[in-house]
């Protein structure tokens, strides 16, 4: 394919260092996307961004019903099966399913680790179709916050359904005047009829899966296959037993009647420094009143008054997986009360030094070459000045700040206008602002004319708008604010409802993170790097609408923060212990995931192996919302294996690495990180005073 390696990467490898009380909720709407009530026109996007039309468009084939139509989701975890052939699989924890023209295809992933990774194989445990021709294309129906639906024709409308629910213990089918027929490629072994409508099969690679059927089903086996009657319609259900059989069946067995076909994510807003809740509330049908899903490590770790039942041997990627009985969760969140400022005042020992390092640093720093800048390092260049205007109006040098704050608008008044070399457009064909060059090669910008990265890239954008609008009481109805909102709205959009844009592009609720990669297919599913930036895009967004008086936005965007931190700490910022409860042997011995995917995780970047570079990308750029995902814990468990990657990146020409890890040495000794951080160039998107800055007022 085009958009990749050999190796399955992106042939953009995004980061390079240069020298030098409201209610979130909405309503619920399982017939089709709930927020697909936008249009394809940009309406609501300013005129200064061109509408264009991609290259790459959505493939109506892969759409149906109210799903045909912008905005058009481009980063979801599903993305997969609207994709290149949309044969890849996706992950909805604990299998991986295809859906391919005439079939679903179900595995229960086998996890090992190979090199400098965890990875899951995939087989086709079970193919799940009617007899042969009677399904003849597949389409994405609905999709929510909690799972997507995908439907396959028949001759006579819609022949099969499947709602992939995340968490889901049964892969559920919704039969519909077809032959349900299951084909494994392992042997069958044994077929054992419960004689309530289910079965349990026991297969020769030593696993054994429990089938239900409603109404019940007297299926004919013929070698690896399972038949069903002509014509049938109903409910047929399947789930693998995990690593204890015989208690797992009983659990399967008792909570087989209800099944989940949606989910809705209700966020409680609050104030900074609350208490604050996500309830996931997950549709049902069938019988019972219970609902049996499955949790991941962070929501055990937050879930309210959960009911949780014993089952053994059931994985995910990101580690082993708990059963919850309810078909209402209620996450516990304490919500960041990170500002435009450190955590902590100025340490007066570097204050004098700090000062210093800002005279010399705006004296050197304010000019950049924006003619041929792409959106990212633009970005960066600009949210490093911002960090010095921030840190001079803390210091109370009320000209420098001034001096800097000239510098942004004038650095940024040509995007604004749309009067730089590479400009921001509207694509109505997939509903984003992509980069001109973006758009017109999939290679070019980091990807972003392909999906990749929009909130690493617009979250500089927003961090440095917030700090002007902060400063500027004509920021509101200026050409910069419609510009920055709309950039925003692009990554980080509040409406599920008529907008030119998805709601929330990245985010995945149940994940509890961002996805960065676009529109391009990957065999593991979708991944993300970077989870500082992704933190600083919504750290970004959240100052913006706390500068402009968007207290409802800022709410959202603080829970969306911490959320985002909460997942980050998790997965990928890995202490001894945390590593070994959630990754194999072999891999768990690594202290940070450089990229984690739905599929696998990578003890490496997308640009390099080096350790100094899978540490310092959850780093990058040192703002003071940093403090949620760099930890004293993380940094001392860690602190070996980062300073001899400083060291060597230091003698290697990547003095900009050395000092990141530097500056996270700030939370074990201030003063020896304060003066090691000095020796080193910053990378094009930090400064020497900002990093002594977030030595002094860590913690």
């Amino acid at each position: 394919m085009p958009y990749h390696t050999a190796q399955g990467y992106p042939v953009f490898p995004r980061i390079q260092l240069r020298d030098g009380q409201a209610s979130a909720s909405a309503s619920h709407a399982r017939n089709g996307n709930q927020h697909r009530q936008g249009t394809s026109s940009g309406g609501g996007v300013p005129s200064v961004f061109k509408t264009i039309t991609h290259s790459s468009p959505p493939n109506p084939a892969f759409y149906s019903g109210s799903m045909k139509g912008a905005p058009y989701d481009t980063n979801k975890w599903w993305i997969n099966l609207v994709l290149g052939e949309g044969d890849n699989p996706v992950q909805t924890y604990p299998y991986s399913i295809k859906a391919l023209a005439d079939s679903s295809v179900l595995c229960w992933p086998q996890l090992g680790v190979s090199g400098n990774a965890q990875i899951s194989s995939f087989g086709a445990d079970w193919t799940v179709s009617g007899s042969r021709g009677e399904l003849t294309s597949r389409a994405v129906a609905a999709s929510d916050d909690l799972s997507v639906t995908v439907e396959w024709q028949s001759g006579n409308g819609v022949g099969m359904r499947a709602p992939l629910v995340k968490g889901m213990p049964f892969a559920t089918y919704q039969i519909n005047g077809i032959t349900p027929t299951l084909k494994t490629i392992h042997a069958v072994l044994q077929v054992k009829d419960n004689g309530d409508g289910s079965v349990v099969v026991s297969l020769n690679d030593q696993s054994t899966w429990l089938i239900t059927s409603n109404p019940a089903i007297k299926w004919t086996q013929s070698n690896n296959t399972l038949v069903g009657p002509s014509g049938y319609s109903g409910v047929v259900r399947l789930a693998h037993t995990g690593s204890n059989p015989e208690n797992n069946l009983r659990v399967l067995q008792e909570y087989s009647g209800a099944y989940p076909t949606g989910g809705t994510a209700v966020l409680r807003a609050a104030s900074p420094g609350s208490a604050t809740t996500v309830t996931f509330k997950f549709d049902t049908e069938g019988s019972g009143d219970s609902l049996l899903m499955l949790a991941l490590p962070h929501h055990i770790d937050a879930l309210q008054g959960a009911s949780t039942v014993n089952l053994a041997g059931y994985r995910a990627t990101k580690g082993p997986m708990t059963g919850v009985i309810g078909a209402t969760w209620t996450i516990s969140e304490s919500l960041s009360s990170i500002g435009f400022t450190g955590p902590n005042k100025i340490d007066p020992a570097l204050r004098d030094r700090i000062a210093a390092q800002l005279k010399q640093d705006v004296a050197s720093q304010t000019v950049m070459d924006v003619t041929d800048s792409d959106p990212y390092f633009f970005g960066k260049g600009i949210a490093r000045l911002a960090r010095l205007a921030l840190i001079a109006e803390e210091l109370g040098e009320s000209d420098i700040q001034a001096q800097v704050l000239d510098t942004l608008r004038g650095l940024l008044d040509p995007w604004f206008k749309a009067q730089n070399s590479d400009t921001l457009v509207y694509d109505q064909s997939w509903s984003g602002i992509v980069s001109s060059k973006g758009a017109q090669d999939s290679g070019a910008d980091f990807g972003n004319g392909w999906y990749n990265d929009h909130h690493f890239h617009y979250g500089y954008f927003a961090y440095a708008a917030a700090v002007l609008a902060k400063n500027d009481n004509n920021w509101a109805g200026s050409a910069g604010a419609q510009f920055i909102d709309t950039l925003i709205q692009d990554y980080a959009s509040t409406q599920r409802q008529d907008s030119p844009f998805p709601y929330l592009r990245h985010f995945d609720f149940y994940d509890g993170h961002s996805w960065a990669a676009g529109i391009v297919p990957f065999a593991d599913g979708r991944n993300q790097e970077s989870t500082s930036e992704a933190i600083n895009a919504y750290y970004g967004a959240y100052l913006y609408a706390l500068a402009t008086g968007n207290t409802q936005a800022a709410q959202l965007y603080n829970l969306i923060l911490t959320m985002e931190a909460r997942s980050a700490t998790r997965y990928w910022h890995l202490t001894t212990s945390s590593a070994k409860e959630l990754y194999l042997d072999g891999f768990n011995q690594h202290h940070a995931v450089g990229i984690l995917w739905g599929s696998k995780a990578d003890y490496q970047t997308f640009f390099g192996t080096n350790p100094e570079y899978i540490f310092g990308i959850q780093m990058l750029p040192f703002t003071p919302a940093t403090n949620l995902i760099v930890h004293k814990d993380w940094v001392s468990d860690s602190w070996s294996a980062m300073e001899s990657a400083a060291q060597s990146a230091a003698g290697n020409g990547g003095e900009g690495w050395a000092q990141f890890l530097y500056t996270a040495y700030g939370l074990i000794d201030k003063n020896t990180a304060a003066n090691m951080v000095v020796k080193y160039k910053p990378d094009g998107g930090n400064s020497v005073t900002n990093v002594l800055y977030w030595i002094a007022t860590c913690g």
